[in-house]
Order: C-alpha cells, then structure tokens, then sequence
C-alpha cells in the first residue's frame, strides 16, 4: 500500500493543490464535494459494516480494514485549506 501511495503522491498533490488555487472554474467545487462525499460513505459503510462488529470478529478483520479509517482521516483533513491550518 505504501508504493502505492509514493508512486501516486505526485499526481494527488498535484490535484489538492490545483484544487486550492484561485480559480473561478464552477467544477472544481463539485469536484471536491463529490470526493468528501465518498470519502464519508465509505467510512460510514467500514463503520457499519466492520466497526461495529463482536470483538472477535473486528479482531479478525482489522489488519486487513485498518488502512480505511485511517485514509479518511487523511483525506477528510487535506480536502480544505481551513482544515489543515486547524485540526492535528
């Protein structure tokens, strides 16, 4: 997962931060909404569907879910300016 993310860090960057220049370009606002949009389905979906599972079970499949609340986190933080100036 981790060569993953290094070999599409340069492309992702370059899309955050051309989301965050001043540009009057209607789609780019839409563009993110749909990306937080399906960042909080798919945490809700790993919260309803793994996370709140017995113990025994959540045990079972953390090592292989682990990476998606943890993603959002990421994801959720750097979709806008504000947020990464605010929250740790």
């Amino acid at each position: 997962f981790g060569m993953v993310v290094a070999y599409s860090f340069p492309r992702l960057d370059g899309w955050v931060n051309s989301l965050d220049g001043s540009s009057s370009e209607p789609e780019k606002p839409v563009v993110r909404s749909i990306a937080i949009t399906a960042t909080v389905t798919a945490f809700a979906a790993w919260v309803a569907f793994v996370f709140m599972r017995a113990k025994f079970e959540y045990n079972a499949l953390h090592p292989y879910t682990s990476f998606i609340p943890i993603g959002c986190y990421i994801f959720l933080r750097n979709s806008t300016r504000w947020l990464r100036e605010h929250v740790l």
